[in-house]
């Protein structure tokens, strides 16, 4: 079972099979591989682990369903032994309580998405020349925050709300810093060195240590610049104080289309020592957003002191992100070919018109309510100002239906007479075509005098 307080475990189930936010799941109700097992003596759970992976992961319940069956499979051998069946029949319990936990809410999935296309759309329209937006889609498979988890280097970023990965937005700028670092260093031009500097001061922002020359290393802009009089020279009128608070803010990215999570395995070579024993090599399991995925990025210019460029220190920070996820990556392992990102032209213009249309659609919406409610005060007013005995007549208008219509004629003289002033009114103005049937029918030729009567009363001439 799952390390959890007994009252909750009475509320979700020993392995947290009613929980369907996959953020919680992972990030808190983790299944132990020494703890809580019953199936014998120093019970252990070696696939816990890949358990845990795989619940988190999208269709994670279909592998889960096909460990269940294998360990029922060998639980059931009649050559396995009894210690084996126990711990087999053991893992198929687990595994199929893990399989029928239901990560994957379309409805919530489409919201997510939704707000992060909104996000995108919102901040090109309301921060004009003050921010930069792009749409990226993962050419390899994406580890983010892996060691941010409860499992060792098996952590993956989700959000707490809707349980769909993001990259935070402390990773998207500090991939954007170490893109400019190097780019500042690999400048030759002296003139454009010292631009790229003041743009990366003002973006990023700095400390003491950032643009001094300490006893055992230099500070990443020195680094980057190659000389701390000119750095500061150039940094002018910024550098002289020992920190700078950045313009820019690195928002987190969120998908602009529902991702897939999977499951990936990394197999470590075994010693040769280990080898020659005959120990197997164990697979590590952790999670990954799939490739293909679409994420969508955002800087926003937070604020502009004077004499700052701010256009310009958008562009040059909208560069290096580009550069950074294209070409570096981001989050773990981007060495082995993970994290990498296309940037598609035609499909952000592509997006940009979708938002433009939906922008449309919404507001034609908004003209189409407001209009329905204007002419809903207006008729509201309209009806205030009716005689009380019309207002009477179009409440009965709608209550009644075809046949409690005759009926209610028929009981005329017993009615209240504002009802039968209201009532002859109709048949005066919007029934008088029934009205004229009923003089002519011989089933009414008892009532109609009645009626009549009752309409005169009120001053009111029936056809």
């Amino acid at each position: 079972m799952i390390p959890l307080a007994k009252d909750t475990r009475e509320a979700i189930g020993n392995f947290a099979s009613k929980v369907e936010n996959r953020s919680l799941l992972f990030q808190k109700m983790v299944l132990s591989k020494t703890w809580g097992h019953d199936w014998g003596h120093q019970a252990r759970l070696n696939d816990a682990n890949r358990f845990n992976v795989l619940r988190a992961c999208s269709s994670g319940d279909i592998l889960l369903s096909e460990d269940q069956k294998n360990a029922q499979n060998k639980a059931s051998s009649p050559r396995a032994r009894d210690y084996v069946k126990k711990e087999a029949a053991y893992r198929a319990k687990v595994a199929g309580a893990l399989a029928s936990v239901k990560v994957d809410n379309a409805e919530l999935a489409k919201c997510q998405v939704e707000n992060a296309n909104d996000l995108l759309s919102l901040l090109e329209r309301s921060y004009q020349g003050r921010s930069h937006t792009f749409v990226g889609v993962l050419g390899g498979r994406l580890l983010i925050n892996m060691a941010g988890g409860v499992q060792e280097n098996a952590g993956l970023a989700l959000d707490r709300c809707f349980g769909l990965p993001f990259i935070p937005g402390s990773a998207v700028k500090g991939v954007t810093r170490h893109a400019a670092l190097w780019d500042i260093r690999n400048t030759a031009d002296r003139t454009e060195k010292e631009r790229k500097l003041r743009l990366a001061l003002l973006a990023f922002g700095f400390i003491g240590d950032d643009i001094r020359t300490g006893r055992k290393k230099a500070g990443d802009f020195v680094w980057a610049f190659g000389d701390e009089r000119l750095l500061r020279e150039a940094g002018q009128p910024f550098t002289q104080h020992d920190s700078f608070k950045g313009l820019l803010s690195f928002l987190p990215a969120y998908p602009t289309e529902n991702p897939g999570i999977v499951a990936e395995v990394l197999t470590p070579h075994p010693r040769a020592a280990d080898a020659v024993r005959g120990r197997e090599p164990r697979p590590i399991f952790f999670p990954a957003v799939k490739s293909g995925a679409s994420f969508g990025f955002a800087i926003v210019a937070s604020w502009s002191p004077d004499g700052a460029d701010v256009p310009a220190v958008l562009r040059q920070a909208g560069a290096w992100l580009r550069s950074a996820v294209t070409a570096q990556g981001i989050g773990a392992k981007t060495g082995a070919g993970y994290g990498w990102f296309t940037i598609d032209p035609q499909a952000e213009e592509k997006r940009r018109a979708a938002m433009e249309a939906k922008s449309r659609q919404a507001e034609a919406q908004r003209l189409k309510v407001e209009a329905a409610a204007t002419a809903e005060a207006a008729e509201a007013a309209r009806l205030a100002g009716l005689p009380a005995h019309e207002r009477r007549a179009l409440e009965l208008d709608r209550e009644l239906t075809e046949t409690s219509f005759a009926e209610f004629a028929k009981a005329l003289a017993g009615k209240p007479d504002s009802d039968r002033q209201a009532f002859s009114f109709l048949l005066a103005t919007k029934h008088r075509d029934r009205w004229k049937k009923w003089k002519k029918s011989d089933k009414w030729k008892d009532r109609v005098p009645e009626i009549q009567k009752a309409a005169a009363s009120f001053g009111i001439r029936l056809p």
